[in-house]
């Protein structure tokens, strides 16, 4: 594992106020688990053992998710080993100084494609001050199939290599959309971004699902990394034949940071716990 002590990317509510970080790797890499070298910082009052971040590992079979817990697989970095935060000091992960490194181990045959983090913002309650607890990426490495952390699949970087996707993406056509909330696909609808800056959005509701399709119609701006959907109302058609319409004023601007390519790419609104990811049909 290769660590370098002079760089790191901080995922943090204040400050950087950025909550995801795409790592899509050049080439798939056959891999059984994942090292990830970390601290947290400002996390003084994180109790023991909640979830500050969310590691997504994706894979050609799918995408496995790991929750980063403070006091097991990092730690507030500013502390001593008795005291200083308010969760454990975690020793069986600690590789020296204010460092852990966590092992995610993957089923047999996994074919690594890409990572993401995605960090939770807490509640104020748990902030240092007025600054919201940090989750500090220093390092990762993909470890092969049957080997160690010295045995690294060929994937290993510091954080100052970790390259992040800002080109600019081609959101023009129609995506499986699925709304990710605590790590689980919450919902799964379709949306369809025009060339003229107008969208729509296929979808069945919750208390209506299995009876209606709901398709609501408004006007995006993509603006470097960041998209705005601004809706102008909504139709239901229900299996009767009938339909119904919601005013505009149901439904918020949204706003927020995208990622990826032009074949997939997730959406993080601001202010909010919900990563939305897009997967063009």
């Amino acid at each position: 594992m290769q660590v370098d002590d002079g760089s790191w990317i901080r995922l943090k509510a204040t400050h950087e106020k950025k909550l995801r970080l795409d790592i899509p790797l050049p080439q798939r890499v056959a891999a059984s688990a994942v090292a990830v070298v970390s601290n947290l910082d400002n996390a003084h009052n994180v109790p023991d053992k909640m979830t500050t971040t969310v590691l997504t590992v994706q894979t050609t079979t799918g995408d496995r998710v790991f929750e980063i817990k403070a006091g097991v697989h990092s730690s507030e970095w500013n502390r001593g080993e008795t005291s200083g935060a308010t969760h454990a000091w975690p020793k069986e992960t600690n590789i020296g100084g204010p460092r852990w490194m966590a092992l995610f181990s993957l089923p047999a045959g996994s074919v690594v494609t890409g990572l993401r983090f995605d960090h939770r913002d807490t509640d104020k309650k748990y902030y240092h001050g007025d600054a919201a607890p940090g989750f500090c990426l220093r390092g990762i490495t993909l470890i092969r199939s049957g080997g160690s952390v010295s045995e690294a699949a060929g994937v290993t970087t510091t954080a100052a290599q970790v390259a992040t996707a800002t080109a600019a993406i081609n959101i023009v056509g129609r995506w499986k959309t699925e709304t990710i909330e605590g790590g689980k696909v919450d919902d799964v609808s379709y949306t369809t971004f025009n060339r003229d800056g107008s969208y729509t959005m296929d979808v069945s509701p919750g208390e209506l699902a299995g009876v209606a399709v709901c398709t609501i119609r408004g006007s995006y701006t993509l603006s470097g990394q960041n998209l705005t959907l601004k809706p102008s109302g909504s139709q239901c058609k229900f299996s009767d034949g009938t339909a119904r319409s919601e005013p505009v004023d149901k439904y918020d601007t949204i706003s927020g940071r995208v990622s990826g390519n032009d074949r997939s790419f997730t959406y993080q609104p601001t202010g909010g716990n919900v990563t939305v990811r897009y997967t063009r049909q």
